[in-house]
């Protein structure tokens, strides 16, 4: 199948919609771990893959809820004046009665005294056609067809001889595969590989999607016309009945083919904090309790004004401008250094000028560019920047690549104070010169910091330059 980073970034855009309001940072560190936000890596693969194990069992999910609806559906009793033999009628009430009463036709002579022998009388009758169920069977529809176009992709991806022999011919001769084959049976698609659990869970709910298009309230809405999602209502019980939630929940996010969702910009940041969030993690970071949620908006944008993590001697602190995280590592003493991860649009990565665009926003900060490390994180493979790093949706080891970036920044060794105040921990020249941002090494133009941790002396290499 196919990998396509936008379609990975939106499923994850998507899955992080679902986690709306206040979330805690280490919930979704683990539903990035665990998948659970629409693609994940497998171990030998060289790319993230769809994760359409999770979209299936979505789908498996969703089909219970759906079948809970038409085992007991919402529904109006419609209420029906007709005419009746008068034997064979139950409910009346003074309306139905004055209606006999008046109609001649209704009556005849017995015994020679009038009577009814038809009457007006109340026929009641489910009404199934009502807009939420309407609604319900619309997006049965819908997730057919998906759950259809996603099957016929699956059995594209099926390994076949033919397709192992690599061969362009239309035909072999038994002789073909026999040569080809040899002494060992050749290794096809297993019981165990993960398309083919995807492939039957998919089969399991395109048949539940096919009974329930039988069923007498499918065929009531159906009746009642085509429906328009244009313009959905919000009905008290699409938002406010469990089962039926789900399904307006799933539609807004898997099915509607608008979603009221951010820029691609906006939905790389959202993937890239995340992303953040996990690497501090993988680091041993404990996040602090008071800062330890973030606000995520319908549009699944993440929003804080902090998030402070804590490991050692460092204290690390994440805040957000515009379409970048900034990150603050600050020391016991209060010493610290800033570092820049700015997501640039596609737009702006393919101007030569790209990271003017940078450039300009680190003096917005105020911030010193000797003092800075800028990362410029987008999927544009030809960044021209040593300091930009390449990630995109597609790549397995986003977080991998983010911890060797941290790293980086954090690097800590352990060293007398009284010494490498005065000589490089790096080159060992004397041409330092102290700063509030720490000493700076004119040799090699390394900045770094020394400061006591625990009754040891720490340097922290704050910024390298690579020699030429």
């Amino acid at each position: 199948m196919k990998n396509n980073s936008l379609s990975i970034l939106k499923n994850f855009t998507r899955k992080l919609a679902n986690c709306r309001y206040r979330v805690a940072v280490d919930t979704l560190v683990d539903d990035l771990l665990e998948g659970g936000f629409g693609y994940t890596t497998e171990e030998g693969l060289k790319e993230v893959v769809n994760n359409d194990f999770v979209l299936a069992d979505d789908f498996e999910t969703l089909l219970e809820s759906i079948r809970v609806i038409f085992r007991s559906p919402r529904l109006h009793l419609k209420k029906e004046n007709v005419v009746m033999r008068a034997e064979a009628a139950s409910k009346f009430d003074t309306t139905t009665l004055k209606a006999t009463y008046k109609d001649e036709k209704l009556w005849r002579i017995k015994d020679g005294a009038p009577s009814p022998e038809y009457v007006h009388s109340y026929v009641y009758e489910d009404d199934y056609a009502i807009y939420e169920n309407r609604f319900v069977c619309f997006v049965i529809d819908e997730i057919l067809q998906e759950v259809s176009k996603k099957i016929n992709e699956l059995a594209k991806t099926i390994e076949t001889l033919n397709k192992k022999m690599g061969a362009k011919k239309k035909s072999f001769s038994p002789n073909d595969y026999v040569n080809f084959i040899g002494e060992e049976a050749p290794v096809l698609i297993t019981d165990d590989d993960v398309n083919v659990k995807i492939f039957t869970s998919l089969i399991k709910s395109k048949k539940w999607l096919i009974s329930l298009k039988s069923t007498p309230l499918y065929l009531a809405c159906k009746k009642a016309g085509t429906f328009n999602p244009l313009g959905l209502k919000p009905t008290n019980i699409l938002t406010k009945d469990s089962t039926y939630y789900t399904v307006y929940n799933f539609y807004l996010n898997y099915l509607n083919k608008e979603p009221s969702f951010q820029t691609e910009q906006g939905m790389y940041l959202g993937y890239v904090t995340v992303n953040l969030f996990a690497a501090l993690k993988q680091l041993g970071f404990v996040v602090n309790e008071e800062t330890s949620k973030v606000g995520i908006t319908n549009s699944a944008a993440i929003k804080f004004n902090k998030v402070e993590f804590s490991l050692n001697a460092f204290r690390v602190v994440l805040s957000q401008e515009e379409n970048a995280v900034v990150m603050t590592v600050k020391t016991p003493d209060d010493n610290e250094g800033k570092y820049l991860f700015k997501v640039l649009s596609n737009e702006e990565s393919a101007k030569d000028k790209s990271f003017t665009t940078v450039t300009n926003y680190v003096k917005k900060l105020s911030i010193r560019e000797d003092v800075i490390k800028t990362f410029v994180v987008n999927d544009v493979k030809q960044v021209p920047n040593a300091n930009a790093i390449y990630i995109k949706p597609t790549m397995p080891n986003a977080v991998e690549v983010l911890v060797g970036v941290l790293k980086t920044c954090l690097l800590v060794g352990v060293g007398s104070t009284f010494m490498y105040s005065r000589y490089c921990p790096v080159c060992g020249s004397s041409l330092i010169s102290s700063s509030i941002e720490g000493y700076t090494c004119s040799n090699c133009k390394t900045l770094y910091h020394v400061f006591e941790y625990e009754n040891k002396g720490m340097v922290w290499f704050k910024n390298f330059t690579k020699n030429k």
